[in-house]
């Protein structure tokens, strides 16, 4: 009797833990991230920015993204307000009002996330 109430105590208490470590991972989420952030010339001649976020939680994330292009001897910022819905994958597109030939030189871009 002694070793069966065991079993049925130590079968409970495993049940337990793994309910709560299942529901304290899903609050606590993982922050969205920008894994990847290219540019090319846009369709019009100007400099397009693509930022590819991603939000691998299980919940719903609302962020602001700032893209930034380092032309040398001027830094562009653009942001916007984005809502991600658990495990989506976006890629948003910015174009800069500064012409393809006046940033391929010494560009750089890169983009950061902040929670909205």
């Amino acid at each position: 009797m002694n070793q069966a109430r065991r079993r049925l105590l130590a079968g409970v208490g495993l049940t337990a833990l793994a309910g709560v470590a299942g529901c304290t991972s899903a609050r606590a989420g993982t922050p969205a991230s920008v894994p990847e952030t290219s540019f090319e010339r846009s369709e019009d001649g100007r400099l397009l920015v693509r930022a590819t976020v991603s939000n691998p939680s299980e919940a719903e994330e609302a962020v602001v993204l700032t893209v930034t292009a380092d032309l040398g001897d001027r830094v562009l910022e653009e942001s916007r307000d984005l809502t991600l819905d658990a495990h989506q994958t976006q890629v948003v597109e910015v174009v800069f009002d500064v012409a393809w030939e006046d940033a391929s030189q010494d560009l750089s871009v890169s983009s950061t996330l902040r929670p909205a």
